[in-house]
């Protein structure tokens, strides 16, 4: 996610620089590239990470139903 994070900020630096400075057609395409691949990589990390999230929830809530159905006894006193 954080390398998403940086390819839509340098994208988008390095796009208004070219604007400002000397507007380049291919600089403009390839911040715009990058732009645009960093929002769709950090799409797709925020939901892998929410299913992970969701999945690691669910086998919590098991492993505590089936370690609140046994039996424990103390050893000793």
């Amino acid at each position: 996610m954080l390398v998403s994070r940086i390819a839509i900020s340098v994208g988008s630096v390095v796009f208004l620089a070219n604007m400002i400075a000397r507007p380049s057609l291919l600089v403009a395409l390839l911040s715009f590239t990058a732009i645009i691949a960093g929002i769709v990589w950090l799409g797709a990390n925020k939901t892998s990470r929410e299913q992970a999230l969701a999945s690691l929830r669910t086998a919590q809530s098991e492993w505590q139903a089936v370690t609140d159905a046994i039996a424990m006894e103390t050893i000793g006193e």
